[in-house]
């Protein structure tokens, strides 16, 4: 799965961390503690463990988001699809193995009527929002 490269709204950035794959892989799918270490979420709720088709509700700044899991490939990648007002996100994570550590890769695209009347907002607020969550998804992998 791929983001919505025709969205008014996108961003990419990538980062690699000094732990191994499975810590950054675990990281990342235990959403349920994304408020741990991802400074843009303040609330998750999910059943169960993460899976294709698992849906998750959580808060990113003001907006409360229902996401379901979209592609779920152990290591490799995970994506989510998520809806809020005016606004349909595709998320996209990319893990890599590398002789030292894990190369991370994080794109997003948001589509709707809020991203095209606000385009360069929305874009920079994207662009903010991965490289802030790839930075401290660094910082709590790393300890």
């Amino acid at each position: 799965m791929e983001i919505d490269l025709t969205a008014p709204a996108l961003a990419e950035a990538d980062i690699v961390i000094d732990a191994p794959i499975e810590v950054v892989w675990n990281a990342v799918v235990d959403v349920a503690n994304w408020p741990r270490w991802n400074a843009n979420v303040s609330d998750v709720s999910v059943d169960g463990a993460l899976a294709l088709g698992t849906t998750f509700a959580w808060k990113a700044g003001k907006a409360r988001i229902t996401s379901k899991i979209a592609a779920f490939e152990p290591h490799t990648h995970l994506a989510w699809t998520g809806k809020t007002l005016m606004v349909r996100a595709v998320h996209v994570w990319r893990f890599t193995a590398m002789e030292r550590g894990t190369r991370v890769s994080s794109a997003e695209s948001f589509s709707g009527i809020a991203p095209m009347l606000f385009s360069g907002p929305m874009t920079k607020l994207l662009e903010r929002s991965i490289r802030t969550e790839l930075s401290h998804l660094k910082i709590a992998c790393e300890r």
